[in-house]
């Protein structure tokens, strides 16, 4: 079933309207019925996108009226032929359209070079067994055009017979390019598929659309292009596609978007690009999807995702606008990821911020020494062989008692470290191996001296509790990816995660910007986990979660980490030993682990976590 649940802009939109004394009507009722306010920017957007419709129609010159009416259409001027409710254009021009179709279509079918303009102003047409508007051969393209004041309805069943061949499965469906603009309003039903589809390029420019889809809403097949309009699109599918693997780009600079989708809301094949205008999108899956880049470099997005929030298989880039993710599995996630200037919020069940090549996952870390992060195969199910000897057979297990523990050379029980003092295994340049506790574990490249601490030092001396231990993803290379990598130069960001909250394969790379991120309560996750290292030369860093697998930045800045027990509500500072105070927040849930870095903290200082009013615990910056 389509989905019916809306979401909008409303009263304070409608305010700013009638103030302006733009609209007569000054009341958007969505399909819920449900009036809401809106936010003055959601306003603003709103009120430029339904007063600018792309081209001007007031000095629109019509060649060719058309009076629809089933058996009893009439025509005015020439390039139109009718036939058994078939209403086919057939050379370029400037045709008016109003009346009613019950069953019927418009159908475009020119040889000749130049445009073709359609102007609906105020027309019902349905079809049982096709798309309502059929364009076949357009070689300069199709505008569509909607007349200021007017409403238009068209449908089709969803009971219609497939084609073979080029199946026109779309209310609105073209062989060529197809612009929509206009000031009027448009109501799609796709009961068959799709509400709107171009096998080239489908544009948007301008008047107040409705659509919804039983499968997508919108699709061009070499791209989307959306510069205005107020679009309203229910989708038991995807929202808006471009599906060509080379051409297949999706752009938006403008207009209004609000999108209630069964799958993704917003998908390329190709790049996908956002530039401005205001979107809120609802999906069953990911909000933004591109198989190559993603970029948002302004705009307004809203985003309720039941999978990724934003998910790029190529490189994902936020330079401006504001993006509020209130709900994902993963909040943005692409092979890199970089943050130059956007406003960004992100709540996530898992990984806030991921950084992985296509295809990666967590259990690529279990690949030990290999930097190509690639997992080696598994046995068939049932064909796990045992461990064998020389032989090929498994080797026999001790008898009962005479389990004997590993030996050195000589036959003898290594000796245990002396005072507690463990040394980490070495690979073959001396260099540390994974597994160990502290600060830049991953990738082999760990900095033991830097790592979460709540006493004086690495050796937990005068009886206080080591926070980090244990704290290091697997270094030694385990699933380090070269190509994986979060750069952060400036914008806003926070983070609420379930899983990591900032989550690199690679590396991560902090230059500017403000980050703060709460990250997960279990300690089979960490607010800041990366498989390289952790540079950081400025801006400010708030990452707190849970303390089992911690990690802190790993060079560049002094930071403050250490172990502490933080209920959810606390009301946290972070102070300098002269009291004052360099940061502080309201813990949104349980916190064990904090890490703090800014220009201001200071190598050799000591800082103290304050609680509610109470030095709980101490840090010197590393």
């Amino acid at each position: 079933m389509l989905k019916q649940h809306m979401k909008s802009f409303f009263a304070l939109a409608m305010a700013l309207l009638l103030a302006l004394g733009t609209l007569s009507a000054c009341t958007i009722t969505w399909e819920s019925g449900k009036t809401n306010d809106a936010s003055s920017d959601q306003a603003e957007a709103l009120a430029e996108a339904q007063q600018d419709g792309g081209e001007a129609l007031e000095n629109l010159t019509i060649d060719t009226e058309v009076e629809l009416n089933d058996q009893n259409t009439t025509v005015t001027g020439a390039g139109v032929d009718v036939e058994n409710g078939k209403i086919t254009v057939t050379k370029p021009g400037t045709y008016s359209f109003k009346g009613t179709l019950s069953d019927g279509q418009i159908i475009v079918n020119t040889a000749e070079e130049g445009k073709v303009k359609l102007l609906l102003n105020g027309v019902s047409i349905h079809s049982e067994t096709s798309a309502p508007i059929l364009i076949l051969s357009s070689p300069k393209e199709t505008k569509l055009l909607l007349a200021a004041g007017s409403e238009n309805t068209l449908s089709d069943s969803a009971n219609r017979t497939a084609q073979e061949t080029d199946d026109p499965d779309a209310v609105i469906w073209s062989k060529d390019d197809i612009e929509i603009s206009g000031t009027g309003t448009l109501k799609i039903e796709a009961n068959y598929a799709r509400g709107i589809v171009s096998k080239d390029t489908l544009q948007i420019s301008g008047g107040t659309l409705d659509v919804a889809a039983a499968d997508d809403a919108l699709r061009g097949k070499e791209g989307v292009e959306i510069s205005g309009g107020v679009l309203t699109l229910n989708a038991d599918s995807d929202g808006i596609q471009a599906n060509d693997e080379e051409k297949g780009t999706l752009t938006v600079s403008g207009g209004v978007l609000t999108l209630n989708t069964g799958k993704d809301g917003l998908q390329a094949a190709a790049a996908l690009e956002i530039s401005g205008g205001v979107l809120e999108i609802t999906s069953g899956s990911d909000a933004l999807k591109g198989a190559a880049d993603v970029t948002v470099s302004g705009g307004s997005l809203e985003i309720d995702a039941g999978s990724d929030g934003i998910h790029a298989d190529g490189n994902l880039t936020l330079s401006g606008g504001s993006v509020k993710i209130k709900q994902s599995e993963e909040g943005l996630e692409g092979t890199s990821v970089t943050l130059s200037g956007s406003s960004v919020d992100i709540t996530a069940s898992d990984d806030g911020i991921n950084a992985a090549s296509p295809g990666s996952s967590e259990n690529d870390f279990m690949t030990a020494g290999n930097k190509t992060g690639n997992v080696p195969e598994l046995p068939a199910e049932g064909a796990m062989t045992p461990p064998t000897g020389e032989t090929g057979n498994a080797p026999e297990p001790p008898a009962e008692g005479a389990m004997t523990p590993p030996t050195g050379e000589t036959g003898n029980a290594p000796e245990p470290p002396a005072n507690g003092t463990m040394t980490p295994p070495t690979g073959e340049n001396g260099a540390p191996q994974g597994g160990f506790p502290g600060k830049g574990q991953g990738g082999g490249r760990p900095d033991f001296e830097r790592r979460a601490q709540n006493g004086d030092n690495a050796n937990g001396e005068n009886g206080t509790q080591q926070g980090g231990f244990g704290g290091g993803r697997m270094g030694g290379g385990f699933g380090y990816d070269a190509s994986a990598i979060i750069t952060i130069s400036g914008g806003s960001v926070t983070v609420n995660a379930g899983g990591d909250g900032l989550d690199s394969n690679g590396d991560i790379k902090m230059t500017g910007g403000s980050v703060t991120v709460f990250g997960p309560t279990n300690s089979g996750n960490s607010a800041l986990d990366y498989g390289g290292t952790f540079d950081m030369t400025g801006g400010t860093l708030l990452a707190v979660g849970a303390a089992g697998m911690a990690q802190s930045i790993s060079s560049g800045l002094a930071a403050i980490a250490a172990n502490c027990e933080i209920a959810e509500g606390g009301k946290v500072e972070i102070q300098t030993a002269d009291g004052k105070t360099l940061t502080s927040f309201t813990a949104p849930k349980k916190i064990s682990h904090l890490v703090y870095a800014d220009s201001e903290v200071k190598a050799d200082q000591t800082y103290s976590i304050v609680v509610n009013g109470t030095a709980t615990a101490q840090a010197v910056g590393k």
